[in-house]
């Protein structure tokens, strides 16, 4: 999943690819969080914080 470079990107890749969903942990049928909510835990956390998880959930 290389080229993501943002919140939206990483959300919309999730709902189109069954393995990134599987990853993490959402079921078809749950919904997937609004890329504003990735976006107020970067704000809340830091971006270094942010920046791991978000890294972790791109691999």
């Amino acid at each position: 999943m290389k080229g993501i470079r943002s919140e939206r990107q990483l959300v919309l890749q999730a709902a189109d690819r069954l393995s990134v969903r599987w990853y993490l942990s959402y079921d078809l049928d749950k919904p997937l969080p609004d890329h504003s909510s990735l976006s107020r835990i970067r704000t809340r956390y830091g971006l270094s914080v942010f920046r791991r998880f978000f890294d972790a959930i791109v691999e």
